[in-house]
């Protein structure tokens, strides 16, 4: 792996707000993340029925979940890799090359690393409410609004 051969890796995660709920600490994607939303993106319905949205890599998605769900990196020959999971929603799942951020609603965020290779696919099935992919913003005005915000 790259990184390993360099000695560190570096990752930026997604900014969040945070509250407290009791004493429980509650993170949610920042508002501002709304900009980077570009083309919605439409699940598929699996042979059982569920919804399924396959992602190309390197990956860069915002998803909505309603409910259970679960994220997997799928190889060329089939072969399934569990990377995350959700047991309830709502909750939202940005990923983006290397990071992927799951934000539930009710419980502890969660971030991972992962390394899809050429051919493989990020797959998230599930609760899926609404997709989006991420990109930079076109218009420099919303970038400037983008960048003084973070």
């Amino acid at each position: 792996m790259q990184t390993e051969a360099q000695g560190w890796a570096g990752v930026l995660t997604f900014p969040r707000e945070l509250s407290l709920d009791d004493d429980r600490l509650i993170a949610r994607p920042a508002r501002e993340l709304t900009v980077l939303r570009g083309a919605p993106l439409v699940p598929e319905l699996d042979d059982a029925g569920a919804k399924r949205l396959d992602l190309a890599t390197p990956a860069h998605a915002e998803i909505r979940l309603a409910g259970a769900a679960q994220v997997e990196i799928v190889a060329a020959d089939g072969t399934v890799s569990h990377i995350a999971a959700l047991d309830a929603g709502p909750a939202s799942l940005f990923v983006d090359g290397s990071l992927l951020e799951l934000l539930p609603e009710q419980s502890e965020p969660s971030t991972h690393r992962l390394y899809p290779q050429r051919g493989e696919v990020v797959r998230v099935r599930g609760a899926l409410e609404s997709a989006w992919v991420l990109r930079l913003p076109a218009d420099d005005r919303r970038r400037d609004t983008l960048e003084e915000t973070l």
